[in-house]
């Protein structure tokens, strides 16, 4: 073990906390995502905070700037070498193209799988997932990295970490190989949970508030698919406001999902504040709501051809 003071008296833990490149997703290490990190044992306990640092000086960096990102051959040979205790991952929220289907790399973390009741609720987790999982590399830890069609993630949460921008995730590649595969539905249904507060604006009011403006039957979610499959998200922001709040003003359970997959259809443009701010200002007792109606009329201008 090398040990160098740092600031504050803080020590650094330069010694290698094993990283098996066999294991890790070929997804992953085909993007240019990568940082080196360095372990940092906090002054008050045996916790390590990992600092991401440029290789070749040992100085800190922010892992978000994209200037810092490196291909994985060079992380893990910058690892290999001595250069730091670890490899990262950098969640960017840029999604990637699949099968022409585009999807947004999530990580999950669960920190302290200690007692037996932690392992089994972890373990129907991963399960649940189905992606590739690894153990951290204080080895009490699971992270899982697995593929949405929407971003998901909020951040921290009492019962978990989820993310899909705006961090970096040790990677260690101590788990069985697997790919990283299609969760959406999983990953949706674990962020309800984990933060019921943002699940939807429109389940915070009463039931006998909101009505059901556009009684749901197979063929009407049908039509409404293909109606939002005629007009584009990236239009003007009245038209953009318009098309959420006609979906909203339907009054079906998944209304605000809906909505959210639309807007989702323009990626350069969404924003995930500004669409829950648009969802908090949809008003189901506007004396002229926007309806499926406007859908329609929109559409029709697209060149789609129903109700002839």
């Amino acid at each position: 073990m090398c040990l160098m003071t740092e600031p504050k008296n803080s020590q650094v833990v330069t010694e290698k906390l094993g990283v098996n490149k066999n294991t890790i997703p070929d997804l992953l290490k085909d993007r240019d995502q990568w940082i080196v990190w360095k372990a940092l044992k906090k002054d008050n306990g045996n916790k390590v905070s990992k600092v991401p640092i440029d290789p070749i000086s040992g100085r800190n960096i922010n892992a978000l700037n994209k200037k810092n990102h490196m291909d994985f051959d060079t992380a893990f040979h910058k690892y290999e070498i001595g250069s730091g205790s670890g490899i990262g991952f950098v969640l960017t929220g840029e999604p990637l193209k699949i099968s022409n289907k585009l999807f947004y790399i999530v990580g999950v973390d669960i920190d302290n799988v200690i007692d037996s009741h932690a392992k089994n609720c972890v373990r129907k987790l991963v399960k649940n997932i189905g992606s590739y999982c690894e153990i951290s590399p204080s080895g009490n830890g699971v992270r899982v990295f697995a593929l949405s069609s929407i971003p998901v993630g909020k951040g921290q949460s009492n019962s978990g970490e989820m993310y899909y921008e705006k961090r970096f995730l040790t990677v260690t590649g101590r788990g069985p190989y697997r790919k990283l595969v299609d969760a959406s539905n999983v990953l949706q249904g674990i962020e309800n949970q984990w933060w019921p507060a943002i699940k939807s604006c429109l389940e915070n009011k009463s039931a006998s508030v909101t009505p059901n403006f556009y009684p749901e039957t197979p063929r009407r979610r049908a039509e409404l698919s293909d109606l939002l499959n005629y007009i584009s998200s990236d239009c003007s922001y009245e038209r953009y406001r318009g098309v959420v709040w006609a979906i909203l003003g339907t009054g079906w359970p998944d209304a605000e999902i809906l909505a959210k997959s639309w807007c989702l259809k323009a990626p350069d443009r969404y924003n995930e504040n500004d669409f829950f701010s648009l969802v908090k200002s949809f008003n189901e007792n506007h004396e002229n709501p926007i309806t499926v109606g406007s859908l329609k009329f929109w559409a029709k201008e697209a060149g789609w051809g129903g109700d002839e």
